[in-house]
């Protein structure tokens, strides 16, 4: 059931989540499933809505630093620093992977039974008033079925979950429209683990060395993964998504073809069922924040084949071919 985002109802969600069960919620980046991270019984819940792999960890979402801390292991002085750095970014789209301090309290399920918990502050008000309110951190992947595209409006998690959600909050469309940037300071220097709006050059900008390389897609679901967003195949839609090209292009003729670009430069075949631009002028952001819409509108169109440009890997545009890198057939 998907409700306006009023006090009234928030408060109702956060007593959902007290009595152990599941709420779909707006964050900045993508709405989430909430379920309270130290409620097995939540957690379990998440997992099963989602078909999710048990080796890929959730992120936990709190409502400021000291509660971050709370979470963490005692940090190292170099960590420390790489925080207090770090905290600029937040209440934001960053995810910072730590070490989980023993006796913390939080599921093993949510951390994948590894030492480690991904934590964030999500800036949006709706979850900053749903955290207040549980006074409990919130274990929250984004609101679709594993390797789906994440949802970006509360149609989106209704239009999957339907009556086994009992509450969606709807807080309008989400600003940022990708998943959060996630990087792991457990090691040194710290890593990148997953491109976001908060771009590698920012991160550098704050703390200096970050490593990041374009990581192997891993296919083995097994293996318990550092931090979500690392499988092979991810925000896919259903429909075959492919690379454009001309070639490409060629070899579909008679077939349904929708085709999502960037900007409105360039010259597109009158051929393609439908085009998706998503932003006149190529903006990085407005490409975020559109993205995830654009996909999920092109495969309820019965189409043959998506065919989605490749972007280039500067700024936010690191994040964007990420994404859709996971998600090409």
């Amino acid at each position: 059931m998907i409700l306006e985002a009023s006090d009234q109802n928030i408060a109702q969600a956060a007593e959902l989540i007290r009595s152990g069960d599941v709420v779909g919620f707006p964050t900045e980046t993508v709405y989430g499933l909430g379920a309270s991270a130290f409620d097995p019984l939540g957690v379990e819940k998440i997992f099963a809505l989602k078909g999710r792999v048990r080796s890929n960890p959730l992120i936990v979402h709190v409502k400021d630093l000291g509660d971050l801390l709370r979470l963490s292991a005692r940090l190292s002085k170099t960590q420390q620093a790489l925080v207090d750095k770090l905290s600029s970014f937040w209440p934001g789209p960053l995810t910072v992977v730590l070490r989980c301090r023993e006796n913390s309290g939080i599921t093993p399920a949510v951390t994948a039974g590894g030492d480690t918990i991904a934590l964030r502050i999500p800036s949006h008000p709706v979850a900053q008033k749903l955290l207040s309110l549980t006074e409990i951190p919130l274990a929250a992947p984004s609101a679709n079925r594993s390797l789906y595209v994440s949802p970006t409006c509360a149609e989106h998690v209704a239009s999957c979950f339907g009556d086994s959600l009992s509450i969606v909050l709807d807080g309008g469309s989400c600003e940022v429209g990708i998943e959060s940037t996630v990087v792991s300071l457990v090691e040194s220097p710290i890593r990148l683990l997953r491109p976001g709006s908060v771009t590698l050059e920012q991160l550098r900008s704050a703390v200096g060395e970050v490593e990041y390389r374009l990581p192997p897609l891993q296919e083995h679901q097994k293996q318990t993964l550092l931090s979500p967003g690392m499988l092979s195949r991810h925000y896919s839609p259903q429909t075959p998504l492919l690379w454009y090209s001309e070639e490409v292009l060629q070899s579909l003729a008679g077939k349904r073809v929708g085709i999502i670009r960037f900007s409105d430069h360039g010259v597109y075949p009158a051929s393609a069922v439908v085009i998706e631009t998503l932003s006149s002028t190529g903006k990085p952001q407005e490409i975020a924040h559109r993205l995830y819409a654009a996909l999920r509108k092109l495969d309820s169109l019965d189409l043959d084949v998506i065919l989605i440009p490749e972007i280039g890997r500067d700024g936010l545009g690191l994040a964007l071919y990420d994404r859709t890198r996971r998600a090409v057939s």
